[in-house]
């Protein structure tokens, strides 16, 4: 392992990979010798060579959440530099190959006819496991080559700015977001080096491939299920320490699905108007031992009806460390910058009786209730009642009959199972054919029904 040891150290140290340069490679590796010696003198014997490597390689973890393996980037970078240098090395419009590298290598729907040069090359990228998110950033000159020597690097806001920008002209509109939240979270990272940068756009490639098809939305819902982290969290829940010191608190209430919440914010006016905001809460497992919050403004699904996309005010996303099954307390910190939630949130259940019952009291009359998205609240039936090979019959109890919908009629309707989130959702008083899996929702009207074609059977064939 000395000769990989050799050259992946001086690969990280001469492509300024992990940092912007030499003076804070030295700083971290505790080595003032590496400008003036090279990074294979400072490290002359095979054991100090090891010990730098496996420094580096924890420092990469801690930048990227433990989600990303130094050994495997490195061994990534020097494949597709050499795919690079062969096959796109000299092309007159970067940007444009790079936007047909994303549309033939991602399966996301898009309908392009592109030339037959560059599509055997993509071909040749899928076969042989070529970094795409490498060859963008070789493309884009925001990478250097494996073996280069070009010296520290002056430029990496622009080089961010260039990329990110790319994507996000790239991306637009084609997945549930007005812009994906990964991207929202690249532009805020602090630690901005190269090796941030390939982090970050791997996974808004990710991302941009998930939540792009039907099908694709389907597996990663369907994975997210299995990360869904129960909690016995029903109950009063306020900020100021289960006390009676402000007039504003939380109701948390268990729905039907483990993981899944309804989490209502309460605040008593001066007027004695009690206003209440009813979100959508999921809790997952998130990477390294701690917890996700995902919150859903009451809009969100709405927003999904109408065929919107979700925008800052639609989802939160909040982290909190590990918990009890029943916890006392906890504290969650919001993960991108956000004009529409809060920075953080420190809840505390609310035991002293004297609290509730003033709860109780507010919510059980003694206020007038003002509920200003209460038309967005809804109730859901899980009523998937049959799968064929062909259609899925969904029970609709109100009229005592059976919606047949075709499998084929939407992307991702294909791998639906009978434990999944599909029924009938009720909102304001209108009803809807629900698809939580791929997010769609269809309004239950004679238009729909024909574009979809779904039809009413009283029995299943």
């Amino acid at each position: 392992m000395t000769q990989q040891y050799a050259e992946w150290l001086t690969a990280i140290v001469n492509t300024r990979l992990l940092f912007n340069t030499t003076e804070e490679c030295e700083a971290f590796l505790d080595s003032g010798s590496i400008r003036s010696n090279g990074i294979l003198r400072a490290c002359a014997t095979p054991q100090k060579m090891r010990s730098a490597f496996r420094d580096l390689k924890a420092e990469a973890c801690e930048m990227t959440d433990d989600r990303v393996n130094l050994e495997d980037v490195l061994m990534h970078y020097k494949k597709a530099w050499k795919f690079f240098r062969k096959h796109l090395y000299r092309r007159t419009y970067p940007e444009k190959t790079a936007a047909e590298i994303l549309t033939l290598c991602y399966p996301t729907g898009r309908q392009e006819k592109l030339g037959k040069q560059i599509t055997a090359i993509c071909k040749e990228i899928v076969e042989r496991d070529i970094s795409v998110p490498f060859l963008l950033l070789m493309l884009m000159k925001a990478v250097p080559s494996y073996e280069s020597k070009e010296g520290d690097v002056t430029d990496i806001q622009q080089c961010f700015d260039r990329v990110l920008g790319f994507l996000e002209r790239f991306t637009q509109g084609t997945t549930v977001f007005s812009q994906l939240p990964v991207l929202v979270q690249a532009k805020e990272e602090p630690c901005k080096t190269r090796f941030t940068l390939f982090y970050y756009v791997s996974e808004i490639l990710k991302v941009y491939e998930n939540f792009s098809t039907g099908e694709n939305l389907y597996l990663v819902t369907d994975a997210l299920k299995a990360d869904r982290h129960d909690l016995d969290l029903a109950g009063y829940w306020n900020e100021c320490g289960g006390r009676l010191d402000f007039t504003e608190f939380w109701e948390i209430e268990d729905t039907k699905d483990p993981g899944v919440f309804f989490l209502t914010s309460w605040k008593k006016k001066a007027s004695g108007t009690l206003t209440g905001v009813r979100y959508t809460m999921f809790v997952l497992d998130a990477p390294g031992g701690g917890l996700t919050f995902l919150l859903h403004h009451p809009a969100a699904i709405a927003h999904r009806i109408k065929g919107k996309l979700y925008g800052d005010a639609d989802i939160a996303h909040y982290l909190s460390l590990p918990l009890d099954d029943a916890p006392a307390e906890f504290t969650l910190e919001r993960v991108l910058p956000s004009a529409h939630w809060p920075h953080s949130l420190h809840l505390t259940r609310c035991t002293d009786a004297a609290v509730t019952a003033q709860y109780e009291r507010w919510l059980g009359g003694t206020c007038a209730i003002e509920r200003p998205f209460e038309k967005y609240e809804y109730d859901f039936t899980q009523s998937l009642y049959a799968i064929t090979p062909t259609h899925l019959y969904v029970f609709y109890e109100a009229k005592d009959i059976f919606f047949k919908v075709p499998r084929a009629a939407a992307d991702g309707l294909e791998q639906t199972r009978l434990d999944d989130n599909v029924g009938i959702l009720t909102m304001n008083g209108k009803h809807y054919l629900a698809f939580d899996e791929i997010m769609l929702y269809i309004p239950i009207n004679k238009k729909n029904l024909q574009k979809y074609k779904i039809e009413k059977v009283e029995w299943i064939e």
